[in-house]
């Protein structure tokens, strides 16, 4: 019987990634430990310091945050300090066992919260996020988006116009899951288990999440 010669692939990354346990993977090609696959590593990155100085920490920080440099936040300190979070979650996501939620609001309609998670995303994942529209008290229809997006293999779930109050069920289980089996959209017959290495987005004015969602 001829040997199994195909490799068991857990994850692809267009980019360095750090390990929960520290350990670095900077090298463009296979990692047999992990079951992930590196591509465009080091040798397109700038060097990447497994003991920086202060000094190099501030550096890191102010290349993360470049991107969202022209954003004019309410409050400064805690707004930028959880977008450098974001930014830093969705280039890590494929080494986490699970992410919390990505929420961004505003007062008012037309700000640039979309354009936010789109810089978060290319940033990331090199492309744009494609943002779908659910109804959010219907759990069962919410359910089979996430697993249409899953299926599709998209690196990142984005939901647009989320208003108001949102406490949904479906969603919070999702988002503390690592595996996940639902419907097809337009189908009855429940699928595959998949393996969420997702990043949830969504956004909405006076978005506010229940006390479910905030754990």
């Amino acid at each position: 019987m001829a040997p199994n010669l195909l490799l068991n692939l857990n994850g692809v990354a267009c980019h360095p990634l750090a390990l929960p346990n520290g350990r670095l993977l900077d090298q463009t090609g296979y990692d047999w430990e992990t079951g992930l696959l590196i591509l465009n590593g080091s040798s397109l990155f700038p060097p990447i310091y497994q003991t920086p100085t202060d000094d190099q920490l501030l550096e890191a920080v102010e290349m993360c945050l470049t991107p969202f440099s022209e954003y004019r936040f309410l409050d400064r300190f805690l707004s930028v300090s959880a977008v450098l979070f974001s930014a830093i979650l969705a280039v890590m996501r494929p080494a986490l066992a699970t992410a919390p939620l990505n929420a961004s609001t505003s007062k008012k309609i037309g700000v640039g919260k979309g354009y936010l998670h789109q810089a978060i995303a290319v940033t990331a994942t090199g492309d744009l996020p494609q943002f779908r529209s659910v109804e959010r008290n219907n759990p069962s229809e919410f359910g089979k988006v996430i697993f249409t997006e899953l299926l599709e293999r998209k690196p990142i779930i984005a939901f647009g116009n989320m208003d108001g109050l949102l406490n949904n069920e479906t969603l919070s289980s999702f988002l503390t899951s690592q595996v996940w089996s639902d419907r097809n959209l337009g189908a009855n017959k429940s699928g595959a288990l998949l393996r969420n290495v997702v990043l949830t987005m969504l956004n909405g004015v006076n978005l506010h999440v229940g006390k479910n969602m905030a754990r």
